[in-house]
């Protein structure tokens, strides 16, 4: 399988930017099974999965996904009573990453694909 030069350059920036937040934040600072990390990936999820099917491109689904996960962290970083956390940026990241690549495969610009078995 061939990916795209900018689906490449997509994951590269999501790596650069979850490395750079874990090496910023301290190890104990969240923990990756805390309650709300559900909620961050079912948002990722959905974000990520409609931003594909609209564009009719994964990348853009994966980078709409990563920017909101990045984002909403930026904004709890900046304001008082909000915690940050990178890791709620990386598993909104792959969780939109993961269903925009999903909804590329399934959903075409002529077709939704379903196949039922028995």
């Amino acid at each position: 399988m061939t990916y795209s030069p900018a689906w490449k350059a997509a994951m590269a920036l999501c790596c650069v930017a979850a490395a750079f937040a874990i090496v910023n934040q301290p190890a104990n600072a969240d923990e990756w099974t805390g309650k709300d990390k559900a909620q961050h990936a079912q948002a990722g999820a959905l974000i990520g999965g409609i931003a594909a099917a609209a564009s009719q491109s994964p990348t853009v689904g994966c980078l709409m996904a990563a920017a909101a996960g990045i984002g909403k962290e930026v904004w709890d970083a900046n304001h008082p009573g909000h915690d940050s956390s990178a890791k709620d940026a990386i598993v909104t990241t792959v969780a939109g990453c993961l269903s925009a690549k999903v909804v590329g495969v399934v959903v075409g610009p002529r077709f939704i694909g379903f196949k039922k078995e028995f």
